[in-house]
């Protein structure tokens, strides 16, 4: 790069196409699509992955990316698995103003949620792209990005262009953020193994219909900042009604969900049915007073 300068001592590394000096990477201009930065290394210098397009693995040993190291790069993936989280805000350089991309951060399982999520994404402030954070033993199913958590499988991420999605039967919770980053959906149809719904699990303003199949409503759960997770209550939380219309739900369990989801009552119905009110006014549904029209 011109107008780069390298200290006297840098050595082009043939192997790998990285120029080091002593514990710095100088520059990778000559490495390949995916790059493994050695644990010797513990400095990113500026402009080392400069206009780059590249999967990064960086090792722990890693105390200081430069400023500019990554200018005008197009990350794909980079892997920070050997990180903790202390490391996100302590290796990034507070003069980091270079503009750059990055598509998945990769993570360690036990890193994984809601609070270092938002660390890594104000240590990295200033990339642009999705920038999401998967944990290091998610899988590609299809269209959908899962994980397996405590016996349980969590959605991570909706990565499809379908206007209608149908999440997998066995899909038991959707994470925080599972499809906010998805465009043009406008329906998504919730299996019947669904348990959990995460706050803003599904916050796009371009759905129209949530339709529910299973007769057990979902928690709605959240994250504290201390990383547990705890049940919040209402699925105003999660689902976002922008251009909502419709929320289907089962005959048997439409009473249920008319108490739990109570901010989304006048949404909520069930296929080819319609609640009527008896003599005296009540709409009562599975042993649930829905609506009361009576003097």
């Amino acid at each position: 790069i011109q107008g780069i300068l390298w200290p006297e001592d840098t050595v082009l590394d043939e192997a790998t196409g990285f120029a080091v000096s002593g514990d710095i990477l100088v520059s990778a201009q000559n490495a390949k699509e995916k790059v493994i930065v050695p644990e010797r290394i513990t400095t990113i210098g500026a402009f080392a992955f400069s206009e780059k397009e590249i999967d990064i693995k960086l090792p722990n040993t890693i105390t200081r990316i430069s400023s500019w190291a990554f200018d005008n790069a197009v990350i794909g993936n980079l892997d920070l698995t050997d990180w903790k989280t202390a490391d996100f805000y302590n290796v990034m350089s507070v003069n980091e103003v270079a503009s750059y991309s990055i598509d998945v951060f990769w993570v360690a399982d036990e890193q994984f949620n809601r609070v270092n999520m938002i660390d890594l994404w104000d240590a990295f402030w200033n990339y642009d792209g999705k920038g999401m954070v998967y944990p290091e033993s998610a899988k590609v199913d299809n269209d959908f990005v899962v994980w397996e958590k405590n016996g349980k499988t969590r959605l991570i991420e909706y990565i499809g262009t379908e206007e209608t999605v149908t999440i997998p039967e066995g899909i038991e919770e959707i994470y925080t953020d599972a499809f906010c980053y998805a465009e043009g959906i406008k329906t998504i149809i919730f299996p019947e193994s669904l348990e959990v719904l995460f706050e803003e699990c599904c916050c796009l303003d371009t759905v129209e219909e949530y339709v529910f199949n299973g007769k057990n409503v979902p928690k709605v759960m959240a994250t504290d900042f201390q990383g547990e997770e705890y049940e919040i209550g209402d699925a105003y939380y999660a689902l976002d009604n922008s251009s909502l219309e419709n929320i289907y739900v089962p005959l048997e369990s439409y009473g249920d969900y008319m108490y739990k989801f109570w901010f989304f009552e006048s949404y909520i119905s069930v296929r080819g049915y319609e609640p009527v009110a008896d003599e005296n006014g009540f709409t009562i549904v599975d042993g649930i007073l829905v609506e009361y029209s009576g003097p």
